[in-house]
């Protein structure tokens, strides 16, 4: 399966290292792709909000470690953005704030914007950094296994839904809605090599197995 290419990427953060949830600071934010160079560059950076014009959000792609983003503490949605003007794999990330490491993230979510102008979760972060690790950076590879097929209904359209099941335990690991084409994929978060699992196709005309469970994840690829 070929990994997804987005052409915007966004961080939204639930929690920071000291636990609260208020004022977010990065002095570096970097994306990077399958040879480890960061995508962020030639492009568009955005935030929720912006403790101050000296802290905006182009600081924390401008590579100087004097300079950070900072959201206002009173932001209940805290948010930053980067547009490409090509859309680009992700494939590791790295976070570092070189002071205040207690307002660095903790708890957020990886998204990436679609073609289809859908936001994707790429990856869920918890417990990302702590406050002695943020301050001279960390680096984590995103999950790179996936489940992946094509869902249709019996006149031939695309399924509701698509729902994910370990086949240990039967618990709902996901629900994903397919394309117009009924196609459909699921990065995993849990990178076991021998993790099975089921899925299942819900429609309202009824359901087509397309593909049959057992299924294991299979290795992202990049062009």
């Amino acid at each position: 399966m070929k990994a997804s290419k987005y052409v915007s990427f966004r961080l939204v953060f639930s929690k920071r290292i000291d636990g609260l949830v208020g004022l977010i600071a990065i002095t570096a934010l970097k994306i990077l792709d399958n040879t480890g160079e960061s995508i962020l560059r030639d492009g568009v950076a955005s935030a929720s909000t912006e403790f101050s014009a000296d802290y905006n959000a182009s600081n924390a792609f401008d590579g100087d470690d004097s300079t950070r983003w900072a959201s206002a503490s009173s932001d209940p949605n805290i948010w930053i953005r980067y547009d490409l003007t090509t859309p680009k794999y992700a494939c590791e990330i790295f976070i570092s704030l070189n002071n205040n490491p207690v307002n660095g993230p903790k708890d957020f979510v990886l998204e990436g914007l679609s073609e289809d102008n859908n936001w994707e979760v790429i990856h869920r972060f918890i417990d990302f950094a702590t406050a002695l690790t943020i301050v001279s950076g960390v680096k984590e590879l995103l999950p790179n296994k996936a489940l992946f097929g094509v869902s249709k209904l019996q006149d031939g359209s695309a399924s509701r839904k698509v729902v994910v099941l370990s086949a240990d335990t039967f618990d709902k690991v996901a629900v994903v809605v397919p394309n117009i084409n009924g196609a459909w994929s699921y990065t995993l978060v849990d990178k076991t090599n021998d993790k099975f699992y089921f899925v299942a196709q819900i429609g309202s005309l009824g359901y087509r197995p397309i593909l049959d469970g057992p299924i294991m994840a299979e290795n992202l690829t990049y062009d």
